[in-house]
């Protein structure tokens, strides 16, 4: 069985494992994408206990398109399938990967989390990088082909063509690795996804904290109508004096 059709089957099957929160600002406005990252393993025939292919998924919230599904299989959707036996890695999903809402740093986000999760698992420094196919449809202008490169690129891939063009200049290609090991996570892309678990309290903080600069307001607001009601009745009650 190919890893492309093993991808396909632990795909179909894998476990919710965990639920992040990307925040982001749009327009001036602070947002929130839910992600959850997905689980399946399968292992060896002739030995039960020894893994055989792993597949983990990072998918976001989708905010467009068909809304029978809140998670869907390809948008918004980074994979990795770990195949122990010929000890390589095959990112995808393959064909188009489609990022929505743009400029929100979801892609970066997604590969980040699952490269990093990648690069936790035993023994996998050494594996190969499949080839992967790069979507000419995310390169049809020259800003969205440099866009698509540099975000390849500064995870470590490589990019290369049928043609001459390398790098930032490939339009229609391919991207890969020597190594998982030689992947890496640029700094201004790590810790992008809050755990649940934390992003909750921050907020239970922050609601927390609003709650008391609103009753520290109403109750400056308070004293204030007090000092004037006292204000006022002072004047009006001041003795008049003879002529």
């Amino acid at each position: 069985m190919t890893t492309k059709i093993e991808t396909a089957a632990l795909a179909s099957v894998c476990q919710v494992q965990k639920l992040f929160i990307h925040e982001y600002e749009l327009n001036g406005v602070r947002r929130q994408l839910p992600v959850v990252t997905e689980y399946a393993l399968t292992y060896q025939d002739d030995h039960k206990s020894k893994k055989n292919t792993e597949f983990y998924r990072a998918r976001a919230y989708r905010l467009d398109g068909d809304q029978s599904t809140d998670f869907h299989r390809y948008d918004n959707t980074i994979c990795v399938t770990i195949c122990h036996k010929s000890q390589s890695v095959m990112f995808g999903p393959t064909g188009v990967i489609k990022m929505n809402p743009r400029g929100a740093g979801i892609g970066p986000a997604l590969m980040a989390n699952v490269i990093e999760w990648l690069q936790r698992q035993p023994g996998t420094a050494s594996y190969a990088v499949m080839t992967g196919m790069l979507d000419s449809n995310n390169a049809k202008t020259d800003d969205e082909r440099l866009q698509r490169n540099k975000f390849y690129m500064a995870f470590g891939f490589t990019l290369s063509s049928m043609t001459d063009a390398e790098g930032l200049d490939v339009v229609g290609g391919h991207f890969t690795a020597p190594s998982v090991g030689l992947l890496s996570v640029p700094e201004r892309y790590q810790s992008r996804m809050k755990p649940w678990g934390a992003f909750d309290t921050e907020v239970g903080k922050e609601r927390s904290e609003a709650a008391q600069v609103r009753e520290a307001a109403a109750e400056n607001v308070k004293t204030l109508q007090q000092a004037r009601e006292w204000y006022e009745a002072g004047i009006f009650r001041r003795p008049k004096w003879p002529l």
